[in-house]
């Protein structure tokens, strides 16, 4: 296995990737699902325990849908959160 040396640590590399996404906000779910899309091998991590980020652990209660501004609801992303909490992740993620 192959490592990294740092002054302090050394860091066992478990797996390569092109794209890394650090945080699961909505942003970052976005990122990452963008990402995998397009063909690239996608690494999403997240410091908690559920993705979305303030949409998801800030106790809010009622979160508008995605519109984008014709009355058409967007569910690309949005479709792509509910399949990775229902641990379809290896599936999306392009692997």
């Amino acid at each position: 296995m192959s490592t990294i040396w740092t002054e302090n640590n050394i860091i066992p590399i478990v797996d390569e990737y092109d794209v890394c996404v650090v945080g699961g906000g909505v942003a970052g779910v976005a990122a990452a699902l963008s990402a995998a899309r397009e063909g690239a091998r996608t690494c999403l991590i997240e410091k908690e325990y559920a993705l979305g980020g303030l949409a998801t652990l800030g106790l809010i209660v009622y979160y508008l849908p995605l519109c984008d501004g014709h009355r058409r609801h967007q569910r690309g992303a949005a479709q792509g959160v509910h399949q990775i909490r229902r641990g379809r992740s290896a599936r999306l993620l392009g692997r």
